[in-house]
């Protein structure tokens, strides 16, 4: 917030024959006190009978201005300048005049006029300052800001000015300690806060510009742009509920703030709240209809949600406002790609790929790209791609947050707390009450699929995504001590408690359809089948199992939302050590626990699926029903499919991806000795080429 100074009414005294100074004072009360309309009548009276009273022009002046008057101001104004061209308020005033009129280069002349007659005329060097960065001229802003500090060095609003425009120079050292000096002279002074908060989070130090935006905040709670840019940056942080608090308190106290709907509806996306999310683009849009981001915004999140026809009706007017805008190109590229022109894609994705976007959307263009030259057969440029996707987030401020150490240390941990021995085969406890069955198995490994085909079924209802059992998981750590561990000393009650809040977190994800199987659907379930015996010894757990090869490679080519397991897929080498852990636990689980499980090879499924079907149906108990074969239109029904794999469970089923990993053997070559001893201990030694 930039603020400068207003019109001076009230200087000129003993200028020339004019009127007495009691007429004079009279004049100017009438001005301050607000009376214009009097002021301007009792103005024009003094001119006509004394017109060399300079004060009574820039009253008059002043008067229509503050009337709407600016072309009558001017006149006034300039009346003046012909009875004294030094008169030094009425140059300050034209350039106010002007300013408002959006004539900038005779504003600047008029201030640096006033400038040169009174040289420590220090509000006339603020609105030049403020007039030069309008006009894109951050460099004589600077010094504009920097003279009036030699007069007004204890003015903290003029500090944050200088702030803004060294920030606009990327100067942002110097930014820093403009804005910090604003704080020392008011420590309340709740923009030096914000200047600071926005130089911090261009440098990238997004936790630093968390607490300056907060303190900003605290000072003036109504400062509905420190709130809006501390929601973007939380988002970023990952810290989704903060951040969505943050924008929803911001667009409440402003309806009309589009940038605050806009940023909201980002972090609700984030959320899986997508309807949410929806309308929060569609109320930016109310505000600011030409607001491209959130029109690109919803043509994505349309996509996403199988709506073609919304999704290429905000595409497009997303392309006509900003017809370069890479998010508006990637969400119509992957539009032409499900509309079968995958050429046409190709084509409207690589020079944005050459041209380099940041951050997210460059690894998303990078991605799709890879996908449709994978389509193409192109292999190796299909692979390029997906490798440069998978750079750029491994050096994104989001893969910073997270370790993939810290997943891997987490199985090693459940791994050796089951090797230990001790009590884990003596169940504490029935399983009274209801008991899921769980579909887990390594990421894409067809498990989506499998969702989409039970959740057509009548009798079963899939919870898709849901971290309930990693809930679960926070609370034994929190209360109990350290997980996995302390799972062999649980006591019955604490078995039901903890099973009464894992269908909390379930009663919180989904609304459950009574009389229905409940499958929770989540694949790195994996890794808690120990838990999951202790919660449910007769749940029925569904492994969904795909060629290591296929898996890992299918893996690298995802642009996942980062999280510390996700961190393992940027490399085929880190990809196929998380699958070996993984399914080394798996291993150990099977040999040490009483795992009631059923395997559905993802091959088979999309080669026979009557017969892997109706396998699968029988193992949870439930009979076949026709409508299982409906799952496509099924899916398309449900709306959101929280998955990576969204788009293709909505196609027939296809082979395309069966065994992919042999057009890419050059690449797999290296890890292939780790994954050997699972590619035998599953069955695929001997699959076709």
């Amino acid at each position: 917030m930039r603020k400068g100074r207003s019109a001076r009414a009230g200087a000129g005294f003993n200028t020339g024959i004019q009127a007495n100074d009691a007429d004079i004072r009279e004049l100017v009360s009438l001005y301050a006190a607000g009376n214009l309309k009097q002021a301007e009548t009792r103005a024009r009276r003094l001119i006509a009978e004394f017109p060399a009273t300079l004060v009574a022009y820039n009253v008059l002046g002043a008067a229509q201005s503050g009337q709407g008057k600016p072309k009558k101001a001017i006149a006034s104004y300039r009346q003046a300048l012909k009875v004294n061209p030094d008169y030094v308020d009425a140059h300050y005033n034209l350039g106010n005049t002007f300013k408002a009129l959006g004539k900038l280069g005779s504003a600047a002349a008029s201030y640096r006029q006033a400038i040169k007659l009174k040289p420590d005329f220090a509000e006339a060097h603020i609105n030049l300052g403020i007039l030069l960065k309008d006009m894109g001229k951050p460099e004589g802003a600077i010094s504009s800001y920097r003279q009036a500090l030699k007069l007004m060095p204890l003015q903290p609003d003029i500090h944050s000015n200088l702030g803004n425009a060294l920030l606009e120079l990327g100067r942002n050292e110097e930014a820093i300690a403009a804005y910090r000096q604003s704080i020392k002279v008011k420590p309340d002074h709740a923009e030096g806060h914000f200047g600071l908060a926005n130089v911090l989070q261009a440098a990238g130090e997004s936790e630093a510009a968390v607490a300056a935006y907060r303190a900003a905040v605290k000072i003036m709670p109504s400062h509905v742009e420190a709130l809006c840019n501390l929601g973007r940056v939380l988002t970023g942080l990952g810290r989704l509920e903060e951040a969505a608090a943050s924008l929803a308190l911001a667009v409440k106290i402003n309806p009309g703030f589009a940038l605050a709907h806009h940023n909201l509806g980002t972090a609700l996306i984030e959320l899986d709240a997508f309807e949410d999310a929806a309308a929060a683009f569609e109320c930016a849009l109310d505000a600011d209809p030409g607001l491209a981001a959130s029109h690109a915004s919803l043509g994505m999140l349309h996509e996403r949600l199988n709506d073609l026809d919304k999704a290429l009706e905000h595409t497009q007017r997303a392309r006509e406002l900003v017809p370069d805008d890479p998010a508006a190109l990637l969400s119509w590229a992957v539009i032409q790609k499900r509309k079968g022109d995958r050429q046409g894609a190709i084509e409207t994705l690589t020079p944005l790929a050459k041209r380099g976007a940041p951050g997210n959307i460059g690894a998303q263009i990078h991605s799709e790209l890879g996908k449709l030259h994978d389509r193409e057969g192109d292999c190796t440029r299909a692979f390029d791609c997906f490798r440069a996707a998978n750079d750029l987030q491994a050096q994104s401020e989001s893969a910073a947050r997270y370790s993939k150490a810290a997943f891997l240390e987490e199985v090693e941990e459940i791994g050796k707390a089951l090797s230990a021995g001790g009590e884990w085969k003596q169940w504490a406890g029935d399983d009274a009450g209801e008991t899921p069955s769980f579909i887990v198995g390594f990421p894409r490994s067809g498990t989506t699929l499998l969702d989409q085909i039970l959740d057509a079924h009548p009798v079963i209802q899939v919870m898709e995504e849901q971290a309930a059992l990693d809930h679960v998981v926070a609370h034994i750590a929190e209360a109990h001590g350290a997980y996995p561990s302390i799972l062999g000393e649980l006591t019955v009650e604490a078995v039901s408690d903890l099973r009464m809040r894992y269908f909390a977190n379930v009663e919180r994800s989904i609304t459950r359809q009574p009389g229905t199987l409940l499958v929770d659907k989540y694949p790195l379930n994996i890794r808690h089948i120990p838990l999951i015996l202790r919660l449910f010894p007769n749940a029925g757990i569904i492994l969904a199992m795909r060629h290591p090869c296929d898996v890992i490679l299918s893996n690298f080519m995802q642009a996942y939302k980062i999280n510390d397991a996700m961190a393992n897929f940027f490399t085929l080498e880190d990809a196929a050590h998380c699958y070996a852990r993984v399914m080394g636990l798996w291993q150990n689980c099977t040999e040490l626990l009483p795992v009631k499980f059923h395997m559905v090879k993802y091959e088979a499924l999309v080669g026979d699926f009557d017969t892997e079907v109706r396998g699968l149906l029988e193992f949870l108990g439930v009979g076949w029903d026709e409508a299982v074969l409906g799952h496509i239109e099924h899916a398309k029904a449900r709306g959101v499919i929280n998955t990576p794999s969204y788009q293709s469970v909505t196609e027939p089923i296809y082979q395309r991806a069966k065994y992919r990993w042999k057009r890419y053997q050059r690449e797999i070559e290296p890890v292939l000795g780790e994954l050997q001893p699972f590619i035998e201990a599953f069955g695929y030694s001997d699959q076709p080429t």
